[in-house]
């Protein structure tokens, strides 16, 4: 390991700046009373006993580490609770292979859950890490059971000491604070493998660790050091000083950190531009607070953190003997990097995004689990990026062509340029190059569900898989229908549930003209792409016209963005009286329609018509990561938003992905 370094770069005051309204905050599990109670009823009415950690898994269930109850309790996506291991007895736990429930604990400490859906547990008390495999097995992958330090061995030969605060990074290897040791170890329980990455000249009791899936960063709450420190390739770096004993962190995906400073009664805020807020708790002890805003309420020695797939903050609020839960958190207005090193290629599957190569990264889209599908166009591939970070090909050999359907997507050849997602999971991709539209179902298989292979434009009325296509992008709506461009045809056609394709908007002349009426009557100019509403209206970027076109269910058209001037100065102006050339465009969580102006804004058309930039400094030098929306460069061809609300685009050239917050 190289020569470790320890670098101070960022002073805090004692007492960070209130963050304005970030959430309300409300119990989530936990009357106050102190005892173990209530399994099968709500977890609202059961009795916890000073929880100390939570985490969440992809189902949406909620472990909770019962501290001084000896268990750890499960919380269902209904809000129902029960124990999912130990007796409640305070016992050494030394049985292996039985059921959790069977098998006693001492103290829980801290709960995990990896990618498979096994739950990890640190028994501080008892020097053990123990996993419950998705069969409901307990068994030791750490510890032996006996206090104490005897180097850096076989994880199962490492005696512990209060081992807390699991993590796990993008490759799968697990992370945990050795607190009474006064070390941060690493185990790759693959290789069957135990290191130390933070040695006791470094740390000083810590008592949790968080790894960032967007660049790999590790953070450790240095508990008595009153910090939190950031180890990036051997070196160390205090990123929060000034707390009063800090035992939880958790990231959320834009990479913010939340830090329990338990000995302050708050959760601090750290921005991935290094602003810190003080995010919940007024700084008093109590239990107060609960359905106002979170930075008005009361708390009492908070200690484990966790954000759930929708973006809330779970707190073990520990001597309340409750979970809080705070939702309706507010996103800043920062741009962060997502993906790609911006470097021209292909590499990085399986391992992180950060640290990917793109080659023209051309569309993206969310599938229903959070992960994000990427159009790799130059790569020939298309490739997934998961809610843990790690970048993977689930579609396409590297070669541009057709070899065939019926096979799983990564065997064949694709030549993708859009990407869409159903509702079910299943990806269609848009192959202008190839002339078909394919679909990857939700099994990995790929067929064709539109096009011949010969390009043109032919079909209406009939089979979309005799029909010829050339289609840059294309939208599915909650049914199922798929809405894709014709851009060099002048159209936007429709593939209904029964496979039947027929025009939507456009004569298929190019010009401008048929607002008011029925859209098929319509003149476009180079649909470039489509986007939906929860209403059902279609909205096409009419790139060649410089507008933004609507059509209703019923089939009218009419323009809503742009007089069909080319100019950029639209911001505070109402979008129809104004120039604008839009690319891009995407409807948010909201219904409110976002669009790219030229290649410098990213803007959207608010409630009252008004234009609005929300990123974007006319530049194109593909800079301002970490920094204000308003700041940054924001070049973008391609745009989608995740579940937490933040907006993800690429401009595909910069052979990156970022996304901004939008409040």
């Amino acid at each position: 390991m190289a020569a470790l370094s320890t670098v101070l770069a960022l002073v805090v005051p004692a007492a960070p700046a209130l963050a304005a309204d970030l959430g309300v905050i409300s119990t989530f599990a936990g009357t106050g009373d102190y005892d173990s109670a209530g399994d099968g009823g709500q977890a609202t009415a059961a009795k916890l006993r000073s929880p100390a950690d939570v985490a969440t898994d992809a189902a949406g269930n909620t472990y909770i580490a019962d501290w001084w109850g000896s268990k750890v309790r499960k919380v269902s996506p209904q809000g129902v609770i029960t124990t999912f291991a130990g007796t409640g007895d305070y016992a050494t736990g030394d049985k292996e292979n039985v059921p959790a429930t069977s098998a006693t604990m001492k103290t829980p400490a801290s709960v995990a859950v990896d990618r498979a859906g096994n739950v990890y547990v640190a028994d501080a008390y008892d020097a053990r890490i123990r996993k419950v495999g998705t069969d409901g097995l307990i068994t030791t992958v750490v510890g032996t059971g006996t206090e104490g330090f005897n180097g850096d061995l076989a994880p199962r030969a490492t005696n512990l000491s209060g081992p807390m605060g699991l993590a796990f990074d993008s490759s799968g290897r697990l992370y945990f604070a050795d607190k009474d040791n006064d070390r941060i170890r690493l185990v790759d329980l693959a290789a069957n493998k135990l290191e130390t990455i933070a040695a006791p000249d470094k740390v000083n009791y810590p008592t949790d660790v968080a790894v960032n899936a967007l660049d790999g960063a590790v953070y450790i709450a240095d508990t008595d050091d009153n910090k939190v420190q950031k180890l990036v390739n051997g070196a160390f770096t205090t990123v929060l000083p000034n707390l009063d004993h800090p035992t939880g962190l958790a990231l959320d995906t834009a990479g913010n950190l939340y830090v329990a400073d338990s000995g302050h009664n708050r959760v601090q805020r750290l921005a991935q531009n290094g602003t810190a807020t003080s995010f919940a708790g007024t700084g008093t002890s109590g239990a107060a607070g609960d359905g106002g805003q979170a930075s008005a309420a009361q708390l009492n020695s908070p200690r484990g953190l966790a954000v759930t797939r929708s973006g809330d903050i779970l707190i073990g609020d520990h001597d309340n003997s409750k979970v809080r839960r705070i939702t309706g958190k507010q996103i800043d207005s920062i741009v962060y990097p997502v993906a790609g090193t911006g470097e021209w290629g292909f590499g990085g599957d399986g391992g992180p995004a950060m640290t990917a190569k793109f080659a023209g990264p051309n569309s993206i889209a969310f599938d229903p689990h959070g992960n994000l599908i990427v159009a790799d166009m130059v790569n020939n591939r298309v490739r997934r990026i998961g809610t843990n970070g790690v970048i993977t090909t689930i579609g396409g050999t590297g070669e541009e062509g057709y070899d065939g359907d019926n096979k799983p997507a990564t065997q064949a050849k694709v030549a993708p340029d859009g990407v869409a997602v159903d509702r079910q999971g299943n990806i269609y991709v848009a192959e202008w190059r190839g002339s078909r539209i394919r679909k990857i179902s939700t099994t990995g298989i790929i067929t064709t569900v539109a096009g011949t292979g010969t390009y043109g434009f032919s079909g209406d009325g009939g089979p979309a898989t005799s029909a010829m296509v050339a289609s840059t992008d294309l939208v599915v709506d909650p049914a199922g229908n798929i809405y894709l461009t014709s851009i060099n045809h002048n159209r936007v056609r429709k593939i209904d549930t029964a496979g039947i394709i027929t025009t939507v908007a456009g004569t298929g002349e190019k010009g401008f003209g048929g607002d008011g009426g029925p859209a098929t009557a319509a003149k476009l100019s180079a649909p470039r792409e489509v986007a939906l509403d929860k209403a059902g209206n279609l909205y096409i970027s009419d790139e060649q016209n410089n507008r933004i076109r609507k059509v209703t269910p019923a089939g009218v058209i009419t323009t809503i963005g742009g007089n069909g001037e080319r100019t950029l100065a639209g911001e505070g102006k109402k979008a129809t009286q104004t120039g604008m050339y839009p690319s891009a465009i995407v409807v948010g969580p909201d219904d409110t329609l976002y669009f790219s102006d030229g290649v410098a804004y990213i803007r959207k058309i608010d409630a009252a018509g008004v234009v609005v930039t929300l990123a974007g400094n006319g530049k194109t030098d593909h800079k301002g990561d970490g920094g204000p929306a308003l700041l940054a460069s924001a070049m973008a061809t391609t745009m989608a938003f995740d579940q937490a609300g933040y907006l993800h685009f690429s401009n595909g050239e910069p052979n990156r992905i970022r996304k901004v917050g939008v409040s």
